[in-house]
């Protein structure tokens, strides 16, 4: 079991206080109490990007010490909008096939200042910020521009930005966000890791074509794929699983309703 995760609900979810979970999640989850190992450098699809004062220590110093989920969020402020997954000194990815309006400052109405293309990896330096029913991220682009992209779309409930935690280029735009369900709609099984890598040790519980289980951390890009934290307590589903490879999705994504 990993404790005190607090499931973000769609619509209802208030102040963010889940100081346990990537604790919980580097040494249930990841199998270790650093995840040095996993984050390195990032590198562009379309060139060399070293990130500015992101070393691998600082990465998992990051996650470590929980930034990534600590949030004072209005629930009023954006409820249909995915649950802001992003985190400053952390690298992002653009993911999916559409540039992202770099602006300069949080809203649909604000200047221009360049474009995100896909594929491009970014560095956050603060947010989210609620404005237009978006959440808002102010990042560092590899050409050193500096503005507000938004991380996902509160129509479709895709993200456009997710966290990489290594060299990977994740092009499946996800589908999901903490709260959620998805149903398995693959064969013959999808396997349930350890850590958000092919390689590692699977835990001892696959996920079978009609098994719903529940999303409660992600997405993340690595080893170039999109990763979750699931689980189902009552089939002994809990682990990282991948949502999918190039362009086909392993799991159904849920219907939502608003009113």
């Amino acid at each position: 079991m990993v404790p005190a995760l607090l499931i973000w609900l769609l619509g209802t979810f208030g102040a963010i206080a889940v100081e346990e979970v990537y604790r919980s999640v580097l040494t249930a989850g990841f199998g270790v109490s650093s995840i040095s190992d996993l984050v390195t450098p990032a590198e562009s699809a379309t060139g060399a990007y070293t990130l500015p004062a992101t070393t691998r220590e600082r990465v998992a110093q990051i996650l470590a010490d929980n930034d990534w989920s600590r949030r004072q969020l209005d629930p009023k402020s954006c409820p249909h909008t995915p649950v802001p997954q992003l985190v400053a000194d952390i690298p992002a990815i653009q993911v999916g096939n559409t540039n992202s309006k770099l602006r300069t400052a949080p809203g649909t109405s604000a200047g221009r200042n360049g474009s995100i293309y896909p594929g491009e990896r970014v560095i956050i330096l603060s947010g989210p910020m609620c404005a237009d029913e978006y959440y808002w991220y102010k990042m560092r682009t590899r050409e050193n521009k500096e503005g507000w992209a938004a991380e996902a779309d509160p129509d479709t409930i895709n993200y456009w930005f997710v966290a990489v935690l290594d060299h990977s280029v994740c092009d499946l735009p996800p589908r999901f966000a903490p709260g959620d369900t998805a149903t398995y709609s693959s064969k013959p099984s999808n396997n349930v890791r350890k850590r958000p890598i092919r390689t590692a040790v699977e835990t001892d519980r696959d996920i079978f074509p009609g098994e719903i289980v529940e999303v409660l951390i992600g997405p993340v890009c690595s080893d170039y794929h999109i990763w979750y934290w699931v689980q189902n307590e009552e089939l002994g589903i809990e682990g990282w699983t991948a949502e999918g490879f190039d362009d086909e999705y392993w799991f159904e994504k849920p219907k939502r309703f608003s009113g």
